[in-house]
């Protein structure tokens, strides 16, 4: 899996981005951010939670009219409405990712991961085995100063 938009430009002149102002993709916007609110770790959650709907239904769930104002304000459709094959363990853990309220969201990285893994394990065994057996590299073996 490779990410290739993060929809972030680090700008070296501060001033270049005035107070008030919105940074990022808003199709993956969190509720929050889109709010002017504040912003933390589970606002990637729910950029994660966009993804993962996206894989599944081929799109995300805010695609026309006022985006801001559906990550704000609308409920997305549940994945299985568009797609009956979501199994209804995956269909769960996107539609946390996708709470509107950052605390009904998954907390951590951590917690999304173990839910991740658990339905892997529940819905996809075979595939959780094989990729429980593969060769893993840790996230500093694989910084640019160590390559």
């Amino acid at each position: 899996v490779k990410v290739t938009d993060f929809g972030i430009v680090h700008i070296e002149d501060a001033t270049f981005t005035p107070t008030g102002s919105l940074i990022g993709t808003p199709r993956y916007m969190s509720p929050e951010q889109v709010s002017g609110g504040r912003v933390d770790n589970r606002s990637d959650i729910y950029a994660v939670g966009i993804v993962l709907y996206e894989a599944l239904i081929g799109t995300p769930p805010f695609v026309s009219g006022d985006i801001g104002y559906q990550q704000v304000r609308a409920q997305p459709t549940p994945p299985r409405e568009l797609n009956p094959a979501v199994p209804r363990e995956v269909e769960a853990v996107v539609l946390c990712c996708l709470e509107k309220d950052p605390d009904k969201r998954y907390q951590t990285a951590g917690e999304l991961r173990q839910a991740v893994e658990a339905v892997l394990n529940s819905v996809y065994p075979k595939i959780f085995a094989e990729l429980d057996r593969a060769p893993k590299t840790e996230i500093a073996d694989a910084l640019p100063e160590n390559l």
